[in-house]
């Protein structure tokens, strides 16, 4: 075993990876749970939920073999191990966040069918990650850093060390945060027209109620900026930990030639990767796909009736897909045919999500035989409410 950490780093370390790791888990469980019950799994049934959960997975494992890397650290094929599947785990969850990103562009932009599309994020992720990976452990240059006293690249040549580093994940963590940040970009473009042409288009498609339509289309425009900013977490927290992680390595192998750099340079490098999962994990606990399913499962555990369910209140939390609810359509939108739990069930229809925000436009709705109305604020209603629903399904 390898000299360790000052002892007073050892509790930071191991109190941010523990957190992080706890956090985890109890999202992990708390949704299997919820997965049996059907009133909590259908809001649970997304394509960037699930890619969600296996992030997380990947996290777990990411949790686990931090300490084993940073702390413990043995010498031979247990260390070259223990950085193979931690450099693993860790690009594999990079790619699943870059792909949570990419198909809100592919299904809200260019109607790419999410859910077709699922497979390939997840083949495309274990390629990516396990080319990264298995070449550096195949070729011997993942195993005791004598240096830095880590399991990590240990090449005594520094510049070939900087290459394999460089080239199995420096380039890869940089790349996949610069197509996350482009991908929002190109979201946050697409939904430009909708924050400055909603109110003309809302009144155009005005109801009865003026009053009511009037107050959705200022709750639509506000709902738009919150959206924008859901969206924007992921590269936001991505691009803040890759290009840290990224200076991190790259300085750790620019010192290989000075002392053991044991003080705040090198902690600060271990802290970027020990708080990874403990950021990804408080956000993936607010996801409103994930606090919903909660609601309705407590709502029909309890002493509720099918009303209570269909009043959950739209979620304000930051999300991993867009949530365009804007409010619930109650009382006589009820009475005309759309409150029946049979009719819910049938259609899959979400009743939080009664009245939307105009992200589909007029293009999407032709995509989809025109059952879907691009206006301001578009309400599920009768026949149409089971395909937008199933659009929703697919972000």
């Amino acid at each position: 075993m390898s000299d360790p950490l000052p002892s007073f780093y050892v509790p930071v370390i191991l109190g941010v990876t523990m957190s992080g790791l706890a956090i985890t888990l109890g999202v992990l469980v708390a949704s299997g749970y919820l997965a049996f019950f059907r009133s909590a799994r259908t809001h649970l049934d997304r394509v960037s939920f699930r890619l969600l959960v296996y992030a997380l997975v990947s996290h777990v494992m990411f949790g686990i073999l931090g300490p084993v890397e940073f702390l413990y650290v043995f010498s031979g094929w247990q260390c070259s191990l223990v950085a193979f599947l931690f450099n693993f785990n860790g690009l594999f969850s990079l790619c699943i966040f870059f792909c949570i990103g990419l198909n809100l562009m592919l299904v809200l932009v260019y109607n790419v069918n999410g859910r077709s599309m699922e497979k390939y994020y997840i083949i495309g992720s274990v390629v990516l990650s396990s080319a990264c990976s298995v070449s550096a452990y195949a070729s011997g240059r993942l195993g005791l850093d004598t240096k830095n006293h880590l399991c990590w690249y240990n090449s005594e040549d520094k510049n070939e060390m900087l290459r394999w580093v460089i080239g199995t994940e420096t380039v890869w963590m940089l790349l996949l945060s610069a197509g996350e940040v482009v991908g929002f970009l190109g979201i946050v473009v697409f939904l430009l027209p909708f924050i400055f042409d909603s109110r003309g288009t809302v009144a155009k498609h005005s109801t009865d109620s003026e009053s009511q339509t009037r107050g959705s289309t200022r709750l639509t425009i506000v709902r738009l900026r919150g959206i924008i900013l859901r969206i924007g977490i992921y590269p936001l927290v991505s691009c803040l930990l890759n290009i840290l992680g990224a200076v991190c390595s790259v300085y750790q192998l620019k010192e290989q030639d000075q002392p053991v750099p044991s003080g705040p340079p090198l902690l600060f490098g271990i802290m970027v990767y020990t708080a990874r999962p403990l950021l990804y994990s408080i956000i993936a606990a607010t996801d409103p796909s994930f606090i919903r399913a909660l609601q309705a499962h407590r709502a029909t555990s309890g002493s509720s009736s099918a009303e209570q369910t269909t009043q959950i209140p739209p979620s304000v939390c930051l999300s991993t897909f867009i949530d365009l609810s804007v409010q619930s359509t109650r009382g006589a939108d009820w009475d005309h045919g759309m409150g029946s739990d049979t009719q819910v069930e049938n259609s899959s229809f979400n009743p939080t999500e009664s009245t939307v925000g105009a992200a589909f436009t007029t293009k999407k709705a032709e995509s989809m035989g025109g059952e879907m109305e691009a206006v301001g604020v578009a309400k599920f209603a009768g026949p149409s409410s089971a395909a937008q629903w199933d659009v929703a399904r697919q972000i």
